[in-house]
């Protein structure tokens, strides 16, 4: 008997970042046992990263060239003063108008995935059995006027509060599934030393105060780990470069898939996650509400971690795997390090059973069998 045909799933990634987007990526790896999947990505954005994951079926989206610029600069104008299109901003109607010209000669998907409300957008012109994945909610966002919310198949987010932010009457199916990896049991090293910060290093997420803290206690040492744009590297090198020669703070670049990051966090002993909330474009019920990537990580390698006290973040009191301060301070931060080191070994083992407890196979599967069974 010929082996049956999988049915085709498109997921919609509108970013050029996708070697750093675990949910996009862990969603590929768990649905294409049972879908024949494509991810639909832009170019990797150099400004953070030039890796392409290699273990996944990706389109990659070409940035637009000089011609095709003009073309989606007049057909925005004609669109938004002609025929009512959404004024959602040229760059982004450029990159979507690309994206459903694509999809429209490609073959058509069985279900299609869309990653946030521009590639929901885009999705619902293209078919009828359509799905969210929620990462990012921007507020007043330019799509949202224009979602067909009655029409969504179903729902993956993080949180009750966040779904109620984009549907608070409306009753469609929700799934939820935070950022985080698919556990596998790690053996802890005997010892683990440094403090980490792990993701992406801006000053929108504190790598300054981090850095800072080392200035003021230079008995630590800290590792800075992921995708560190050049002109935050300069910066660091400029005025810490005397921390850098001393070897007390560690810039690596090199980019590590899921399985390899997490041993590679788990020979740390201590985890930062911050957010400056100083700068309006962070201080948001985005980054509010929402429980970080690196955060689950962290857990999943048995590492506890000190965060900011926001309601995304209150996970890490609430299952005891980690110290929230108020302000990011070098002596809170000081604080939380001598109050986890008092009850090291019981806060390192909660982190490794919530992140048990959160694994993404697990979580997502009620959502694959149901796409399953609408497919």
């Amino acid at each position: 008997m010929a082996e049956q045909t999988k049915k085709k799933v498109y997921i919609l990634y509108p970013d050029g970042i996708l070697s750093y987007s675990p949910t996009v990526l862990n969603l590929y790896d768990t649905l294409s046992t049972e879908f024949d999947v494509t991810v639909f990505s832009y170019e990797p954005d150099k400004y953070f990263t030039d890796e392409r994951p290699g273990n996944a079926n990706v389109y990659y989206i070409k940035r637009a060239k000089l011609v095709e610029r003009v073309i989606y600069a007049t057909a925005y104008f004609l669109g938004t003063t002609i025929f009512g299109l959404p004024k959602i901003g040229r760059f982004k109607f450029k990159r979507q108008a690309k994206l459903y010209l694509l999809l429209k000669f490609k073959k058509k998907a069985d279900a299609i995935i869309a990653v946030d409300l521009s590639s929901l957008w885009v999705a619902q012109k293209i078919s009828d059995n359509v799905h969210l994945v929620s990462l990012e909610i921007y507020e007043n966002d330019p799509f949202l006027p224009s979602i067909r919310k009655e029409k969504i198949k179903s729902v993956i987010i993080q949180s009750r509060v966040r779904y109620q932010y984009y549907f608070p009457n409306e009753d469609v199916r929700v799934f939820y599934v935070q950022n985080a990896p698919i556990f596998r049991a790690l053996k802890q090293p005997k010892e683990k030393k440094g403090l980490l910060y792990n993701g992406t290093a801006v000053p929108e997420f504190g790598i300054i105060q981090c850095i800072n803290f080392i200035k003021y206690f230079r008995e630590f040492v800290l590792t800075i780990k992921g995708a560190v744009p050049e002109a935050v590297k300069k910066i660091i090198e400029s005025e810490y470069g005397d921390l850098i020669s001393a070897k007390n703070i560690t810039i690596d670049k090199t980019y590590l898939a899921s399985s390899q990051l997490i041993e590679y966090i788990s020979r740390f002993r201590i985890g930062f996650c911050f957010y400056d909330l100083s700068f309006e474009k962070i201080n948001t019920f985005n980054y509010i509400t929402a429980p970080s990537g690196k955060l689950f990580a962290y857990l999943a390698a048995g590492v506890p971690v000190i965060g900011n006290n926001i309601p995304g973040l209150h996970i890490l009191e609430e299952t005891n795997c980690g110290v929230l301060i108020n302000d990011i301070t070098p002596e809170n931060i000081l604080s939380a390090i001598q109050k986890i080191e008092s009850n090291y070994d019981i806060i390192s083992a909660n982190c490794v059973r919530v992140a048990a407890e959160f694994s993404f196979d697990k979580k997502i599967t009620p959502f694959i069998e149901f796409l399953k069974k609408t497919t």
